[in-house]
């Protein structure tokens, strides 16, 4: 990823707040010193001492922006410290020379008729070298807080940046290991079928290459609507009912305005195929599976029951689709989506998924539509009744 180019490090808004900060600086020092001369009973003529104090606050305005760059440049860090600092020490002694001999050069035009100064030059650059230092590493210290707050903006970016990065890449290392686990399966399935029910192989096959072709378009779409996961989630039911052939019942209970609302891809088949090879596939009888949508006011729940065998003593159950699931919606939604594993009352697994409640609109969908199967494909009915 090529990075944005830095901002220009001089630009006409930070030129206008330097000279500003600079004037107010020259206004506050001629109001300290106008009250102190006031206090002692002294004479005070405010002009010639603002005048006086705004041009060498001016030529200090004219000069920051290369003392910022300079102290960006130069900054007084661990191993180059003392080379650095002696050249500040430098530069700021030579800026207090052109400072008093500014103040030499303005006062007959300042103060005409009076004397800019009592004292020989170097003596009164000896008295004004305190304050100059003063003011030039706070310039310095302003140079180093820019530059190690753009370091650390740079940084976030960076790190914002990988870790969108590195999470697109776990989700597409997630979902890649769900198409396989999925499809080894079924292969299986299909190897079985195609000897002692060669139709059912076929149907098989077909609703597969379906559910493949649905599965692998589009691999950076994390989310889609509920009705396009559970269109996904037909072609595996499918499959599981030339698989289960009676010993398989499907109820789908769907809330109307669930079904545009977004969801992550792939997530209802690993949840169904993980109930049916856990809960209903070691029973001789079969089983039920049941998949409820419901809408609360921020949230929609997904739930996955099954009456087979139920979970193990430990309260656990295990598998890739499950934990591949958790580990998505974390990187998903973080703390807002939850997955739960209960046991039903009645025998049997209840997996339940809670989702932030995000809707598309779409306008071409009856408003009382519910989704129910019918035969083989899974429809759009209107009215109550989503059991089939």
């Amino acid at each position: 990823m090529v990075d944005s180019p830095a901002p220009p490090f001089v630009t006409w808004r930070r030129l206008a707040l330097i000279f500003g900060v600079w004037a107010l600086v020259a206004a506050m020092n001629t109001q300290t010193l106008g009250f102190t001369l006031t206090r002692t009973g002294r004479d005070f003529n405010w002009i010639p001492i603002f005048a006086s104090d705004f041009s060498s606050c001016m030529l200090w305005a004219a000069f920051t922006p290369f003392l910022l760059a300079l102290g960006r440049r130069f900054r007084i860090e661990r191993g180059v410290w003392p080379m650095h600092l002696a050249l500040h020490l430098a530069i700021a002694v030579g800026f207090t020379l052109l400072d008093v001999y500014m103040w030499r050069v303005e006062a007959p035009y300042i103060r005409p008729g009076m004397p800019a100064f009592y004292a020989p030059f170097l003596v009164e650059v000896s008295r004004q070298l305190a304050l100059d230092l003063g003011w030039y590493f706070i310039i310095v210290a302003l140079a180093h807080a820019d530059y190690y707050a753009a370091v650390s903006r740079a940084e976030s970016v960076r790190r914002a940046r990988l870790q969108s990065q590195l999470d697109a890449a776990r989700l597409d290392a997630l979902q890649s290991q769900l198409r396989p686990h999925f499809l080894f399966n079924t292969l299986t399935t299909i190897a079985e079928q195609v000897y002692s029910d060669p139709s059912g192989a076929d149907t098989m096959i077909t609703r597969l290459s379906r559910l493949l072709r649905s599965s692998f378009v589009d691999p950076e779409v994390q989310e889609v609507t509920l009705r396009q996961e559970l269109e996904l989630l037909q072609n595996y039911l499918d499959i599981a009912r030339v698989r289960f052939r009676e010993r398989l019942t499907i109820d789908l209970d769907v809330h109307p305005n669930a079904l545009d609302a977004f969801v992550p891809r792939f997530l209802l088949q690993p949840l169904a195929e993980n109930a049916l090879h856990h809960g209903i596939e070691p029973m001789e009888s079969g089983g039920r599976l049941e998949i409820r949508v419901r809408v609360h006011q921020d949230t929609m729940t997904l739930e996955i029951e099954d009456d087979g065998v139920g979970l193990s003593p430990n309260g656990k159950r295990t598998g890739t689709g499950l934990r591949n699931t958790r580990e998505r919606l974390t990187h998903l939604y973080g703390d807002a989506a939850h997955l739960e594993i209960m046991r039903r009352q009645t025998g049997g697994t209840t997996v339940r998924v809670t989702l932030p409640f995000r809707r598309e609109p779409d306008p071409l969908a009856p408003s009382d539509a519910v989704v129910r199967p019918m035969g083989a494909d899974l429809q759009v009915a209107r009215g109550g009744g989503g059991r089939a």
